[in-house]
């Protein structure tokens, strides 16, 4: 066994990297938890402080028991989810393509300076100038 004044830079380096390293575990561990419970105490005030009002889901869930849904209202409610779905999707797309289109702008009059523009909006939607009217 090397005595305390024979341990190399390198054994010190890599049990100070090895204390670090267990800092952090702990800490990831810590927050991981501490963010777990978090949201159960969330969960819990939110019960706590909707315990016996009458909610909008409350109200949605005694409208569907009463009646059995057919299969017109089960579509219904099936495709307004995908619609939903669908404009969210197609907003955050938007605002994506705006977001990176002045990147590809740059790169392109990098190779080539005299490139003209496509007309596109910035978004990439069709430049309201050419919809047909």
């Amino acid at each position: 066994m090397a005595s305390p004044d024979k341990v190399s830079e390198r054994e010190r380096f890599a049990f100070k990297v090895m204390i670090w390293e267990k800092i952090f575990d702990t800490l990831r561990l810590v927050i991981k938890w501490v963010g777990m419970f978090g949201v159960a105490w969330i969960v819990y005030l939110c019960i706590k402080e909707l315990a016996g009002q009458l909610t909008v889901a409350h109200f949605v869930l005694e409208v569907l028991k009463s009646e059995p849904p057919t299969a017109t209202t089960i579509w219904s409610i099936i495709a307004g989810i995908f619609g939903i779905w669908a404009w969210i999707e197609r907003k955050l797309r938007h605002r994506k393509v705006k977001y990176l289109s002045n990147r590809v702008q740059q790169l392109e009059k990098g190779i080539d300076p005299k490139r003209s523009t496509s007309g596109l909006a910035p978004t990439g939607q069709t430049h309201p100038k050419d919809k047909l009217p």
